[in-house]
């Protein structure tokens, strides 16, 4: 089970999920130009960051949020998005109210969701990670709460999606791996939101195991440094939910182009619940 691998990772560096990276060595760089979405996308990169940048002498977490989208924005303008690599550059500030900032950051995540819809697998999850970062970016600015962003991810690159069925399983393991993990803390902390939470996860583990045709699994039992230590339980937990949330980046890629809305809606909502338990979002969630 992937909790042993995470054990490992937990005591010796910062979290990493179970899920295996899909990226591979990049293509070949074609010549070509960026599409009519892709410039779009680039321009509601580039307005986000002058926004959050003008808010950010007072809200000073927006500074590091207004960096991401200018990353965004400079990826995007390159006809080669995948390997592609930002420069620094300042920020030009706008002026604008939190309100104003939070309405355009879901706009962009409502745009970014429809562009998911691809034939190419790189590029719905490039789509679906900028609707992911905007999502989020626009929920802790409605909840007034302060977003932390680590700036150091990886960028975007060209991978192959494994076959559905694989990572269909690879994600049911990290969400059997997450409910195992949430039924041997709240057995020591008795806390409420995360009992709510176990309840939840074992619908989800099931709506997955519905469509996993290998046979069912037994009872899971999960190894990690910590899970009798309250004071550890908020950094394990944020490593199981970011588990799952990478774990449904590999099944967006791997599902027909048709699906993909919908799988990047449940990547969104996973790296929201890694978000609310103390993971830092990154530029390009589903890369590493």
């Amino acid at each position: 089970m992937c909790g042993t691998a995470f054990a490992a990772a937990l005591s010796l560096a910062p979290l990493t999920g179970c899920a295996p990276s899909p990226v591979i060595s990049p293509a070949p760089k074609a010549s070509i130009s960026a599409s009519q979405e892709q410039q779009e996308a680039a321009q509601i990169e580039q307005k986000l960051a002058s926004m959050a940048k003008g808010l950010s002498t007072e809200h000073h977490w927006l500074g590091d949020v207004a960096t991401m989208h200018l990353k965004h924005a400079q990826v995007l303008s390159q006809g080669y998005p995948f390997e592609a690599k930002p420069s620094a550059e300042p920020i030009e500030a706008t002026e604008a109210t939190l309100a104003q900032l939070a309405d355009q950051e879901k706009a962009a995540a409502k745009k970014y969701l429809d562009y998911v819809i691809s034939d190419d697998s790189s590029v719905s999850l490039l789509y679906a990670s900028l609707h992911t970062t905007a999502s989020i970016v626009a929920s802790a600015i409605d909840n007034g709460n302060e977003l932390g962003v680590n700036l150091k991810g990886s960028s975007p690159s060209i991978f192959s999606p494994s076959d559905l069925r694989d990572a269909q399983a690879v994600l049911l393991d990290n969400q059997q791996d997450l409910v195992a993990g949430l039924e041997a803390m709240n057995g020591v902390s008795h806390n409420d939101s995360m009992a709510t939470r176990l309840q939840q996860a074992r619908r989800e583990r099931d709506e997955t195991l519905a469509k996993v045709t290998s046979p069912t699994p037994g009872p899971v039992t999960i190894e990690i440094e910590g899970l009798k230590d309250p004071a550890r339980h908020k950094e394990i937990w944020a490593g199981l939910e970011k588990d799952v949330a990478d774990s449904w980046a590999l099944v967006l890629a791997a599902s027909p182009s048709d699906q993909r809305k919908d799988a990047a809606k449940s990547m969104s909502g996973a790296y929201s619940k890694a978000v609310a338990r103390g993971w830092q979002l990154t530029c390009w969630p589903g890369w590493r």
